[in-house]
């Protein structure tokens, strides 16, 4: 049994983690072979392939501010309102919002974590 308090302090850390840009921490809140799924990408297995994608994020953006809005609870998971706002390495300022839906182990740790958003809007933004 998963308690409350345990889904809400991952979810939290999860969302403080991706704005503190520490992908250590990050990935220390995933199963070894938790799954990570964004739109339009492959699904992510595992810390090999989810820190490429946190790196990845590195390499555009100096400044990423994630955080949650409302969290809603459901046995072993949540699913996360969710806002960001970040500053392009070039200095853009840039804004998107989703949701995430999270499941986690019977250790606490997040073994899927699947969001939803629109990255079509945010390219459109950092064309603009």
């Amino acid at each position: 049994m998963h308690s409350s308090d345990k889904i809400r302090k991952t979810v939290s850390a999860y969302f403080s983690t991706l704005s503190a840009m520490d992908v250590e921490a990050w990935l220390g809140l995933f199963a070894s072979d938790g799954t990570g799924h964004d739109p339009g990408i492959p699904v992510l297995v595992g810390h090999d392939q989810l820190r490429s994608y946190f790196n990845g994020l590195l390499t555009h953006f100096s400044a990423f501010s994630a955080a949650h809005e409302e969290i809603f609870l459901c046995d072993s998971g949540a699913a996360v309102r969710w806002s960001v706002r970040a500053t392009t390495k070039s200095g853009r300022a840039v804004e998107f919002a989703g949701i995430e839906v999270f499941e986690m182990n019977g250790g606490g740790q997040i073994q899927r974590a699947r969001a939803y958003w629109d990255p079509a809007g945010l390219g459109a933004q950092l064309q603009g």
